[in-house]
């Protein structure tokens, strides 16, 4: 409609030459401008191209997957998508997310995508849905893309997400059952752990396409410098007791430590000690928020051989004791055991209370009655 005879269009996020042609030269100006603007829109919303070393430093791991019916404690509550990104096939009932940028609500055969941030969550009585919880995040902390608003998108239209997400949960249950709040803390062979793996990161792949698709911008564009790539590798490969590798790092990449130190603050807006520290915090984190594993068993997996000095270390973290911190962040909402939802309803009838506070979710159930904490797993 514009006329253009020929019109060339390069750029570095789509290298291909795109050539339109046309009988007549444009007639105004200003049509050839919108014309142009929506050519070089469609070139720059073509999906990022990035190393394969800076592709390598995204981490990822599943934190749990089931399929359940909401229970009654959880259908209206404040929590915290901060740790990890979240995914909701709505199977039945309706979802709803509020922040303060915005409300979004989720139906049968939709699924909904939180945003990466503190939100209050709203379910029907008859809601049921499948639900992961997973981390996809770059070395500094940041999700591999922007999560400022929620997702909401048709399950028909984008099959692979179910598809995926039902071999996933398949195979977590066939190797350990229905017992998600202790998946992170489970043993398993290699062979085992590389299906989880190939499973795991199967579901990324459709997941981060249909990110794509929606115009979710990376959470951060990495340098694609090599021998950063390798020092974050290393750091990542580290065991959570295992000390700083500053050795290791100044041999694989050929610098100094100050340079090392430099170049990845620079970088990624961090050192690469705390770097290394805040991996540690994070796995404490998901020990704590995830499992039953007594306090000082956490202390022992993260290297500490006193609790009472992980506990110091652990408060100067985050602000509260490892304690406090399950207490707040041990999910009632995510229980998923049939036991734990007539449990959970009997209790209710017998007029017993929450032992925690339900700001993101707790550890467990306290009978008014007998005092007795009911973990729910």
């Amino acid at each position: 409609s514009t006329g253009v005879e020929s019109v060339s269009v390069r750029s570095c996020s789509m290298p291909q030459t795109l050539i339109l042609r046309s009988r007549k030269p444009p007639s105004d100006s200003i049509y050839y401008l919108i014309f142009c603007f929506n050519i070089f829109r469609m070139s720059s919303d073509a999906p990022a191209s990035l190393s394969l070393h800076t592709w390598a430093s995204v981490r990822s791991e599943l934190l749990w997957i089931y399929e359940r019916a909401v229970i009654p404690s959880s259908r209206s509550m404040e929590t915290d998508f901060l740790h990890g990104q979240r995914a909701w096939l709505i199977r039945r009932g309706t979802a709803s997310i509020k922040t303060r940028r915005g409300h979004w609500t989720a139906s049968k055969g939709e699924w909904m995508f939180p945003p990466a941030e503190k939100a209050r969550q709203e379910f029907s009585d008859d809601a049921t849905v499948l639900s992961l919880n997973f981390v996809c995040r770059w070395p500094d902390g940041t999700g591999l893309y922007e999560e400022k608003e929620a997702l909401v998108v048709k399950s028909r239209d984008f099959p692979n997400l179910e598809q995926r997400a039902t071999s996933l949960l398949r195979l977590v249950s066939r190797n350990f059952g229905d017992a998600w709040i202790d998946y992170a803390s489970h043993s398993s062979t290699a062979g085992i752990f590389f299906q989880l793996q190939r499973a795991m990161l199967g579901w990324i792949e459709v997941w981060s396409a249909v990110q794509e698709q929606h115009g979710r911008k990376l959470g951060r564009a990495l340098p694609d410098d090599a021998r950063l790539a390798r020092a974050v590798l290393r750091l990542n490969e580290c065991a959570p007791d295992e000390p700083y590798p500053s050795e290791d790092l100044e041999r694989i990449t050929g610098l100094g430590i100050s340079q090392i130190d430099r170049l990845f603050l620079q970088a990624y807006q961090i050192t690469p000690k705390r770097y290394h520290q805040r991996r540690r915090v994070e796995q404490a984190r998901l020990l704590l928020g995830t499992t039953r594993i007594p306090v000082k068993e956490v202390a022992f997996r993260l290297g500490f051989r006193h609790a009472a000095h992980f506990t110091i270390w652990f408060a100067r973290e985050e602000g509260c004791s490892p304690t406090v911190y399950r207490n707040r962040h041990m999910r009632i909402d995510e229980v998923y055991t049939k036991g734990s939802l007539k449990l959970d309803l009997a209790l209710q009838k017998k007029g017993a209370r929450s032992s925690l506070p339900r700001g993101d979710g707790c550890a467990g159930l306290c009978d008014s009655k007998s005092k007795n904490k009911l973990i729910l797993a």
